[in-house]
């Protein structure tokens, strides 16, 4: 069973208005559905009770979970290295241009706060071993 995505449309189109005319629904939903996996992966954790239903997720993630998506909407299409307008023009890095849904260093530094062990690791330190073993 799908988890039920972290925002909705409406949320979408509450912190971005301009898209609100030009939004293709289907994709708007796909793309939150996307942005809650990436979210729960770096969370570890899915704010999904029992029932299926959100549960206890904390002020602002939703927020998030829409401006990630909005800023996926807002990114140049897959292949665009370059817009002109008139005089104006913009490049982009190959990279930029075709980068999809991703979360910024403070997007998870906030998603930490929020759910503490987030983004740390368990690891293991060699203290010994034959010589010469850390060439």
């Amino acid at each position: 069973m799908a988890l039920p995505p972290l925002a909705t449309v409406t949320d979408i189109t509450d912190l971005a208005p301009d898209l609100v005319d030009d939004l293709d629904e289907t994709q708007a939903k796909r793309l939150l559905g996307l942005a809650s996996a990436l979210v729960r992966g770096e969370a570890h954790t899915t704010w999904v009770g029992e029932d299926g239903k959100l549960a206890d997720v904390p002020d602002g993630l939703a927020e998030l979970v829409a401006s990630v998506v909005i800023r996926t909407l807002k990114s140049p299409d897959p292949g665009v290295t370059q817009q002109t307008v008139g005089s104006w023009s913009e490049s982009y890095a190959r990279d930029a241009a075709s980068m999809g849904v991703f979360l910024l260093k403070g997007e998870k530094a906030f998603l930490r706060q929020l759910a503490p062990g987030a983004g740390r690791k368990a690891f293991t330190i060699a203290t010994h071993g034959d010589p010469g073993y850390l060439r």
